[in-house]
């Protein structure tokens, strides 16, 4: 099975949620799970093999930011909104 195979489910009204400040948060927030590995594994990042557990993953902030267009420090807000919503 390819890497990005598979599904989750996302509730309807996740759009609407009052934990996210805007549409693309929630967006950035989706794509994290969406990237999340769905077993341990060993990928490669930066010609280093990095060892990842169920539901991690490897999420390079200032790349991101850019990617996302959007400033560093927001996404460092949105990553720890994440962490906090667990």
């Amino acid at each position: 099975m390819e890497r990005n195979s598979g599904y989750f489910l996302v509730w309807r009204k996740i759009w609407k949620s009052p934990v996210f400040k805007n549409l693309k948060q929630c967006a950035i927030w989706i794509y994290m799970i969406s990237q999340a590995t769905h077993r341990d594994k060993t990928l490669n990042f930066l010609d280093n093999k990095v060892f990842v557990k169920k539901a991690e993953l490897i999420f390079p902030l200032r790349k991101n930011a850019e990617i996302w267009g959007i400033t560093y420090s927001c996404l460092l807000y949105t990553s720890d909104a994440a962490d906090d919503s667990l």
